[in-house]
Formats: C-alpha cells, sequence, structure tokens
C-alpha cells in the first residue's frame, strides 16, 4: 500500500492543519446536526477526500464519539475504510461530467439507503461537470431527499456555478506550511523505522509546495536509498544547491548573457529538472525582492525586480509546451541582459542591476575634483522646460527626450527605454513607436501607462496625439533615447556573430 493511503488520516483529530475547518465539522458530528451539501475547495493534496470520508464515516457511524470522531469499528465505519460500503458513493466529477450521469445519479439518489440512514455522494474534481449537468444537479442540492447528502470536492471553485455554492456550506483548504509537513515526515519516518538526516524533510517540504500527499509520496521514492541525505535527494529529485541559484543570479545581474546561458546548458545536460530549477531561482527572487521592500530600497529597485519575476514567470510557464527544453529560459535571459529592459540613469556598473552595489571603488582626489567640475557645469545647464508647441515631426522630435523626463512612472519609464521614434504624421496627430522587447511593448499597453504618456503629450503640444506601437526584435543602442533619427539606423539587429557569442557555435 502507497503510504499516502497508508497514512490517511481517519478521524478528525488525524488531520494536519486546517483546525477550522476540523472544529467545525467535529462540532456538527458531535451535535448530529449535519448540512445536506458541503462544498471543499483548495489545492491538491491539501485533505479535501480525507476530510470527505472522515465526514461520511462519521454521518452513519453507530458509535459517534461525544468529539464527533467516527469509532473506526462498527460495521459501516469498517466497510468505508477498505471501500466497499455501499451507502458511500464516490464518483469522478472528470469521467462521469455529462448530462445522462446527472440524470442518472439524480434517479438513484431518491432510493433509500441500503444498509446505512444516510446515503452519501462524494463527487470529487466537481467542477469537470458540465453546465447541463449542474442545471440537472441544482433542483436535487435544493431540496434532497431526507437520507441523502452530497460532499463536493474541486481544484477550482471559481467554475462551480453560484446557484450550487449558495446551497452549500463552503470550507477552504489552505496549502501546508512547510513546518507543518515537515513534522508529519518526520513523525512517518519515526513510524517506519528509517534514518533520514533533518535536511532532508526540509528538502522535501519547499519541494512539494504545499501539498501534503506529494511530500509524502517524494518521502517514500527516497526512503529506498541506502544513504537518506541531503546530497542523494538533491540528486535524486533533480534540485540544485542554493549556491548554483546564487551563481545564477549573480550572471544575470551582472548581464552575462553568454555565461548565464551556458550555465542553464549545463544544468540541463546534467539532468536537473529544469522546471525545479525555475521553482527555486523564482523563490529566490521572491525573497530578494521581499529583503528590497524590507529595506525600503528605491521604487525603481523594486520595479526591476518585479519585471525579472515576470520574465522567468512566463518561462516557467512556457516550459510545458517548449520543444527545445531550455529555450524558454535562454530567451528569458536574453530579455533580462542583453535587450536591457531594466536599464536606468542611476545605474552604474556590474549589469543590469549595478545599482544594487552598495560600495564604489576609491576615486583619486583628481577623479573627485574632476566629477565635482561635471557637476557643477550639468547644474548650469539645465534641461530646458517643455512649453505648448504646435505638433509637427520636428517638434516631436526635438520635444521627445523632455518628454521621456517628465514620466514618474519607472515601469513606463523602463518600457519605453526599448522604443524609439519610427514615424510621427502631422496630419493624422499620431506617433509611432517601434519596441525591441515585445515584453516592453506589452507593459507599455497597460492600462493605465500609455495614458500617462499620452496625458504628457496633450500638456506638450494642446492637442490630444495617438500612439501606435510596433515589434520588432532589435537590440537598441544606449543611446537611442537622444538619437532623432526616424527609422531604425541607430539601433543594430543581433547579427550572426553575437548569436554564436552567446549560445556557442552552429552545430551541422
Amino acid at each position: 500500500m502507497a503510504w499516502y493511503q497508508k497514512y490517511r488520516p481517519k478521524v478528525f483529530d488525524d488531520l494536519v492543519g486546517q483546525d477550522f475547518i476540523k472544529n467545525i465539522l467535529s462540532s456538527e458530528a458531535s451535535q448530529n446536526e449535519f448540512s445536506h451539501a458541503y462544498l471543499f475547495f483548495g489545492s491538491r493534496g491539501t485533505g479535501k477526500t480525507s476530510t470527505a470520508r472522515i465526514l461520511a464515516k462519521s454521518l452513519n457511524c453507530e458509535n459517534r464519539q461525544k468529539n464527533g470522531n467516527p469509532c473506526n469499528q462498527c460495521e459501516f465505519c469498517l466497510s468505508a475504510d477498505v471501500g466497499n460500503f455501499v451507502d458511500l458513493i464516490e464518483i469522478d466529477g472528470a469521467s462521469n461530467r455529462k448530462i445522462e450521469h446527472a440524470r442518472n445519479l439524480i434517479q438513484k439518489i431518491n432510493f433509500a439507503p441500503v444498509r446505512a440512514k444516510r446515503k452519501i455522494y462524494i463527487i470529487d474534481e466537481v467542477h469537470m461537470l458540465t453546465r447541463e449537468a449542474f442545471n440537472a444537479l441544482l433542483k436535487t442540492l435544493e431540496e434532497p431527499p431526507e437520507h441523502a447528502f452530497f460532499i463536493l470536492a474541486t481544484t477550482e471553485p471559481q467554475k462551480i456555478p453560484e446557484t450550487v455554492r449558495s446551497r452549500c456550506q463552503i470550507f477552504s483548504f489552505s496549502r501546508f506550511s512547510e513546518k507543518q509537513i515537515y513534522e508529519h515526515l518526520k513523525k512517518i519516518s519515526e513510524q517506519e523505522k528509517i534514518s533520514i538526516d533533518p535536511e532532508v524533510f526540509s528538502i522535501i517540504a519547499k519541494k512539494a509546495n504545499g501539498g501534503l500527499r506529494d511530500a509524502i509520496s517524494i518521502l517514500e521514492q527516497v526512503a529506498s536509498l541506502e544513504n537518506i541525505s541531503k546530497e542523494n535527494i538533491q540528486i535524486e529529485l533533480g534540485i540544485l544547491e542554493n549556491s548554483q541559484i546564487k551563481i545564477f543570479w549573480e550572471k544575470i545581474k551582472n548581464s552575462d548573457t553568454k555565461d548565464a546561458i551556458g550555465l542553464i546548458q549545463k544544468i540541463a545536460e546534467e539532468g536537473i529538472i529544469l522546471e525545479n530549477f525555475l521553482d527555486q531561482f523564482l523563490a529566490f527572487l521572491r525573497e530578494e525582492f521581499l529583503n528590497q521592500i524590507n529595506k525600503n530600497e528605491k521604487k525603481e529597485i523594486v520595479a526591476q525586480m518585479i519585471n525579472l519575476i515576470n520574465i522567468f514567470s512566463k518561462a516557467r510557464l512556457d516550459l510545458k509546451n517548449a520543444i527545445i527544453p531550455t529555450l524558454p529560459i535562454e530567451i528569458a535571459i536574453v530579455q533580462s541582459t542583453k535587450l536591457n529592459n531594466f536599464n536606468f540613469e542611476e545605474k552604474k556598473s556590474g549589469g543590469i542591476f549595478g545599482i544594487f552595489s552598495k560600495t564604489e571603488p576609491e576615486k583619486t582626489e583628481n577623479e573627485k575634483k574632476k566629477r565635482k567640475l561635471i557637476s557643477n557645469e550639468e547644474k548650469t545647464e539645465k534641461s530646458p522646460e517643455i512649453s505648448l508647441t504646435p505638433f509637427s515631426e520636428d517638434s516631436a522630435h526635438k520635444n521627445w527626450p523632455y518628454i521621456l523626463e517628465k514620466i514618474s512612472d519607472p515601469g513606463l519609464k523602463m518600457s519605453l527605454k526599448d522604443a524609439i521614434i519610427e514615424k510621427i504624421d502631422q496630419k493624422n496627430s499620431t506617433i509611432t513607436l517601434i519596441f525591441a522587447s515585445n515584453f516592453s511593448r506589452e507593459k507599455f499597453l497597460e492600462p493605465g501607462r500609455i495614458a500617462v504618456l499620452l496625458k504628457i503629450l496633450q500638456e506638450t503640444f494642446g492637442k490630444e496625439i495617438e500612439i501606435i506601437t510596433k515589434f520588432k526584435p532589435v537590440i537598441l543602442d544606449n543611446k537611442i533615447e537622444k538619437a532623432e533619427s526616424k527609422n531604425l539606423e541607430n539601433s543594430s539587429e543581433i547579427g550572426v556573430s553575437e548569436i554564436e557569442e552567446i549560445f556557442g557555435p552552429a552545430k551541422n
């Protein structure tokens, strides 16, 4: 028997976590006051089906305990545990989703229980039922026979019609904490009398991502190893050391595109599961992001972190359908390092996140004097204020750098750093922008952001200006913002030599 079945809870007291749900249901059971319909929802492995079976046993238990727990000794409890309790019907919503299945179910519901006082229906993955099946079931849920009880379980509650939800007691099953999973795995290992490095429990708890059933299955998988150590389980599960995640992060920060892609290719060759790698890296980015928030870092830094997380989150989703497994990650690396999505004025050196550096090399006295002189000159040469001016091709190009300076939204500024003006149509009052990164273009088009630029344009030219956007996969020159060219002369396409520099020479 699989461990997740062997250690499935059999009474309310055995449930891990979910204290609120446990208290409510055991209280109802102790008072023999049950609802005719329950809806359990939550992610997989959080105890929905186990709780449904305990509740079903309690509904018919002949010797129900004072605290509401089933006795697990009477005929009904024992039959339910082995799966041959005739008045407990478990239905898979995915394979019984059509209206004819619902009609067949409704006809059987009206028949009295065979042996017990109550007939219980557990419908798993109930969100898979068709709309017609839900409609057919609705009348029965609204006015069920006295002997009929329903327990519906789903991972996608938003797909359940409101008319069905309103007729159920609804319980939300939350993911388990790493501490809860750790303690439960430790308890199982003690009962199985196996010696395991305590760090292994922590690794499994993180890998399970809040799902206790997954955690127990992983523990059973690694229990067959001769030496259940941290190193062995990382190899078994295809998990990287934290130090390797930090190395990858440093390469991203320093815009080291070639080495970052090389590291990904090496990881893939070693058999590391790329989904696991991205899960680890995104968890690392989340911690970095929260650290920046706690330190009250500048909003530009926070915006950079958000954009970077979005890029690698998209890569994680794209992995499912990728023809070349490493390609989504390689694209994410190029987007975050080569396309300069995250450059801004305060960047000093060391790649896209050079501003994160807290120390600067000591400057000589001459360098300090030179810097002070330049600073004084900059103060005397202030940028001209934008004044109301007629809209024309020349005035639009002339005022464009100062229009960008007036933008306070860091995300909008960073998006526009990937854009150049392709065309200005004075007659139709339009400006056409070309974006080198489709990601930046999508961010620019988000509600509210483009409105900021349109407002500034109206204040500048005294009329409404329309923005047209295009996407062309080019890498813009660092000084493109200052360019007044009307085409792509100031941009450079990624050529064969640069591709080979990043990815290595093509293989025949």
